[in-house]
């Protein structure tokens, strides 16, 4: 056996002995450099090739991880940032304890104003991450429901149950290796984009490619 093929066995059996959670545990741990990790786009997935193995390791989509919550629909409110906010905490948590939430959107819309948002004319995610930071936490939906308008802000920090973010990062604008590195060793992020352009005017489904 040469070394190639010694090498790629070794990796096969070090996959089958340990879990996907593990191994993403692993490169977080052991911090791979963007220099021994190529991350490729293929299809709607994420593709690791480690360079010096030549070795196709995954192509992670995380909804069939169940680390995804249904699609929602925001309706007449430009509540867009709300749940693309919260809908990243909400994979996040499900990481970390093994439970799907549904998360409410609506305490961002109505409590994040403070934060440079607008309720229901929009805003953006660094800002409902600050406030949720400082506000102690998000509760569950089915204790602070959607209603797809701004209302006072019913949030207490006594609320019984809350999910904490300790902190948040921007990456950097227009770095798509930068973002897919993150969604594939971290999980789903949430991601802003200008929708005004004639791409998006004139898509009819499928993959975006072409922004003009």
């Amino acid at each position: 056996m040469n070394s190639a093929n010694k090498d790629l066995a070794i990796m096969v059996i070090f996959l089958l002995k340990i879990g996907f959670t593990e191994i993403l545990q692993y490169f977080k741990i052991h911090s791979v450099g963007r220099d021994q990790l190529q991350l490729v786009r293929r299809n709607t997935c994420i593709t690791w090739i480690l360079i010096d193995k030549i070795l196709n390791l995954f192509c992670i989509d995380w909804r069939t991880w169940n680390h995804v919550t249904a699609v929602k629909n925001q309706g007449e409110c430009d509540s867009c940032y709300a749940f693309a906010a919260v809908g990243a905490i909400e994979s996040q948590y499900r990481r970390r304890s093994g439970k799907m939430l549904d998360l409410s959107v609506q305490q961002v819309i109505d409590c994040s104003g403070k934060y440079g948002n607008d309720g229901c004319e929009g805003g953006l995610m660094h800002n409902a991450y600050k406030y949720i930071q400082d506000a102690g936490g998000i509760i569950q939906e089915h204790d602070y429901p959607y209603e797809a308008k701004i209302q006072e802000c019913r949030k207490k920090r006594s609320n019984p149950f809350q999910v904490r973010v300790r902190k948040h990062v921007m990456m950097p604008q227009g770095d798509e290796n930068a973002l897919a590195d993150a969604v594939a060793t971290i999980g789903p992020v949430s991601v802003a984009f200008d929708a005004s352009t004639r791409g998006f005017m004139m898509y009819g489904g499928g993959s975006m490619y072409r922004f003009y």
